[in-house]
């Protein structure tokens, strides 16, 4: 069985990157298993679609390795979240049709060979095996995939054309938040414990003249005694990261000092310096990939709320969901947990998708 790719939710990027969104899953036959749920201006969404994905979904969360509480709040939102990510897909897809999107059989071909290497396929007839564990043919997933393809193609020309950053940009939020960018004074340190008794004053007075010369067998010689523990590598500290005592005690020593012996949890500690990182404003050219991560998800996310909210005013919209999911407008698109997630097909967008914003279920 394929498993499900990565954040295969129907919104945004999610569409773009959901190679199978939909698992047949068997749906107990009913008078109205194919009654509309959902339909917007020229899309819409069954029933029984509906049942297949929510089913598809609550299988993934009953399978993911996730803490009792989370997976039933999960399950408990499942319903609403399903509708939700329908509904967002309807609203892309019906957006499509207004601007006369089209996708060739060579996009779906090429489409199909991503897939069959994301998920690391060799042959045709394995992919065609691994497609009907999961209920479907190969012509419903071409179907999947031409779909997927209408929304990457809108999210392009609606979203992704508008998320652009200039240098300049970038070094304006990098001189407006120093505070991000700043790295705290930082040491590199060993210790050696010695445990409380009678001699441990002594003993610890040798141990900080054996770190000073750096006798590391006269070191290891007190340990195997067990007069002193042996040399501990507590590599970089910064404020906070120590007893207060001990930070106290080495927070202004040069690289090579070692501390007098400072009573702490355990015994005397002493403990020696052996590199000091003085505070630093890292450099903008350090900083200029992940300033630019953080400002495209931003504009990203912005443009995709504008996105959807100018596509509910303009759609017609009737609702008529199942009880467990009468909630669906209000619902956010949310990420399914990483428990979840396969890596991604390759040739997706990077930006993380936005919900689209909250309404009322009903028409319009």
């Amino acid at each position: 069985m394929l498993p499900r790719p990565r954040r295969a939710s129907p919104s945004l990027a999610v569409c773009a990157r959901a190679l199978v969104t939909i698992l047949l899953v068997a749906v107990p036959l009913a008078a109205d298993v194919n009654r509309i749920v959902l339909r917007v201006n020229d899309q819409i969404a069954t029933l029984f679609e509906f049942e297949q994905r929510r089913q598809a979904r609550v299988g993934e969360i009953q399978r993911a390795d996730l803490p009792p509480d989370r997976r039933q709040r999960l399950l408990a939102e499942v319903g609403e979240q399903t509708l939700r990510e329908m509904y967002e897909e309807l609203l892309v897809l019906s957006r499509a049709n207004q601007l006369d999107v089209r996708v060739s059989d060579r996009d779906v071909d090429r489409a199909v060979e991503d897939a069959k290497a994301s998920f690391n396929i060799q042959s045709d007839e394995a992919f065609r095996q691994a497609l009907a564990g999961s209920g479907l043919t190969l012509d419903e997933f071409r179907q999947q995939m031409r779909k997927n393809l209408l929304i990457r193609e809108v999210m392009g020309r609606e979203v992704q054309q508008k998320v652009q950053l200039e240098e300049e940009d970038l070094r304006r939020y990098y001189r407006a938040h120093p505070e991000e960018f700043s790295e705290p004074r930082r040491l590199r340190v060993r210790e050696v414990v010695v445990p409380g008794g009678p001699r441990a004053a002594e003993v610890a007075a040798r141990v900080r003249d054996l770190l000073a010369a750096d006798d590391q067998d006269e070191l290891s010689a007190l340990a195997e005694s067990g007069e002193a523990g042996g040399l501990v590598q507590l590599g970089w500290v910064e404020q906070g990261d120590l007893e207060s005592a001990l930070e106290a005690a080495i927070w202004e020593l040069d690289a090579g000092d070692v501390s007098e012996p400072v009573a702490a949890r355990g015994g005397l500690h002493v403990v020696e310096v052996l590199e000091v990182q003085a505070a630093r404003l890292l450099e903008f050219g350090e900083v200029e990939e992940r300033i630019q991560r953080k400002l495209r998800a931003e504009r990203f996310q912005s443009e995709m709320s504008s996105f959807f909210e100018r596509l509910e005013r303009t759609s017609y919209i009737v609702a008529q969901p199942p009880p467990e999911a009468a909630g669906f407008r209000a619902a956010t698109t949310a990420q399914p947990p990483e428990e979840l997630m396969s890596p991604p097909p390759a040739e997706q967008p990077e930006e993380p998708p936005a919900a689209a914003p909250d309404g009322d279920s009903g028409s319009r």
